[in-house]
């Protein structure tokens, strides 16, 4: 399956997706919201799997942040500001 074409070639075949060597942020934008809107009119229960995959294994980066707020999980926004609370807490009681 094609998802874009000229100037980019991105497809997959069903298990690797070929993306470009250098891709515009406007043009990931696009792309990513056409495989999104795919999963969500087709593949509900493929998109609930990605997002519960990307959870697990990309909570720490910021990026995904947006999906642990979906979720109602931790993420590293979340991770970082009660390190620092910790940290303010150690450096209080010395």
């Amino acid at each position: 399956m094609s998802f874009m074409r000229s100037p980019y070639y991105v497809w997959h075949n069903g298990e690797f997706i070929h993306l470009p060597f250098r891709m515009s942020i406007k043009e990931f934008d696009a792309l990513v919201v056409m495989r999104i809107a795919e999963l969500v009119t087709k593949e509900k229960a493929t998109l609930k799997k990605a997002i519960k995959n990307a959870i697990k294994k990309h909570s720490y980066n910021f990026g995904c942040d947006a999906l642990c707020k979906l979720q109602k999980k931790k993420g590293a926004i979340d991770i970082i500001k009660e390190f620092s609370k910790q940290l303010k807490k150690k450096g209080d009681s010395k």
